[in-house]
């Protein structure tokens, strides 16, 4: 069918298209649940963000078993209980999306990195929320996954917890020996010194794989910095790209993903060839 429509309990609907058969099999091979979940650590990135794991508060495992997900995807996080007064159902103003972090395979918990907003609500809510708190969380959601067969030359770019599931995505390639076998670069983008985490590990893979090529940016560096400067559209600009053997995968800030489209269209690779993917948080 072109497209589908897949209703899920508590108000919460999510759209998927297909134009492929391969796309409809790896859309629908993850279930959908609605499952209660209860925030069981909650462990500080930095000062503008926190990790946290999501856990079954009644049978861990069952949730897992059924919680099967493409790296890449996400779900949706409802804090109608946090608020006192709101009515169990129905809001979507309290619905916040998040992707996973973590693999399928890494561990029992289902991970992610929420970005400290100041002054957001949903945030606001998650910074002050104790452990041991239930939520509801549904999922998984989205349409931002590898696209296989992969091309040879593969480049994911992503600004601030637009991260988060390119590292699960990353995380898959190097379980299944991809990384090793694929010409890979990964441009993070962030604005100050303050915003950068998760580097260790993806400098790891770095020098583990000669074929990945790692490189954080930041748009407004201090004097400490000693890592690349400048916009990941600029770095994605210089990059020397063969167009008929490349996947784009963007994620992040929405005007980013915007002027990466259009330089890479202005370049030949037209996003009607589904080898640019993309993902827009927020503008």
């Amino acid at each position: 069918h072109d497209g589908v429509r897949i209703s899920l309990r508590g108000g919460v609907a999510q759209q998927y298209r297909f134009r492929t058969a391969h796309d409809l099999l790896l859309a629908r091979r993850p279930c959908i649940s609605e499952e209660q979940a209860e925030v069981v650590v909650v462990a500080e990135v930095d000062a503008h963000a926190r990790r946290i794991l999501l856990g079954s508060s009644c049978s861990f495992r069952v949730l897992v078993s059924c919680f099967a997900f493409l790296p890449g995807l996400g779900g949706v996080l409802r804090l109608n209980e946090l608020v006192e007064g709101l009515p169990e159902l129905g809001l979507r103003r309290e619905l916040r999306p998040y992707s996973m972090w973590g693999h399928p395979d890494e561990s029992h918990q289902l991970v992610t990195v929420a970005r400290m907003v100041e002054g957001g609500r949903g945030t606001g809510l998650l910074r002050e929320v104790p452990l041991g708190t239930e939520l509801r969380f549904v999922g998984p959601l989205g349409a931002f996954y590898l696209r296989r067969p992969l091309h040879r030359r593969l480049v994911f770019v992503a600004t601030g917890t637009g991260l988060v599931p390119i590292r699960s995505m990353l995380a898959e390639l190097v379980r299944s020996g991809e990384l090793a076998a694929h010409d890979v670069t990964l441009l993070f983008g962030l604005r100050y010194p303050r915003d950068v985490f998760a580097l260790e590990e993806l400098r790891d893979w770095a020098e583990r794989f000669e074929t990945f090529d790692f490189v954080p940016t930041l748009s407004q560096p201090d004097e400490t910095w000693e890592g690349a400067r400048g916009r990941v559209t600029e770095h994605l600009a210089s990059m020397e790209l063969p167009m008929d053997e490349v996947q784009v995968y963007l994620c992040g800030n929405g005007a980013m993903v915007q002027d990466a489209v259009a330089l890479l269209e202005e370049r030949g690779l037209d996003r009607r060839t589904r080898r640019i993917v993309l993902e827009k948080y927020f503008n």
